[in-house]
């Protein structure tokens, strides 16, 4: 869960795919990939489990993009 206070972000999932703007609070699930429209400034909090593995799952998705 999180706050984003500027920027935009895209949220890729399998199924959709969701614009999060500046001002928005979020919800994201393991299987999300996000993806910068923008420079973001955001807030993120999660209980240590959950936010351990949305991480991971950012850490692959950005050496993906990187090509790495």
């Amino acid at each position: 869960m999180g706050y984003l206070f500027t920027g935009m972000i895209t949220a890729a999932y399998s199924y959709r795919e969701e614009v999060l703007e500046a001002g928005d609070g979020f919800y994201m699930s393991p299987a999300m990939s996000p993806q910068p429209r923008q420079a973001a400034s955001f807030l993120q909090f999660s209980p240590a489990k959950e936010l351990a593995e949305v991480r991971a799952v950012m850490m692959v998705n950005a050496q993906q993009m990187q090509g790495a």
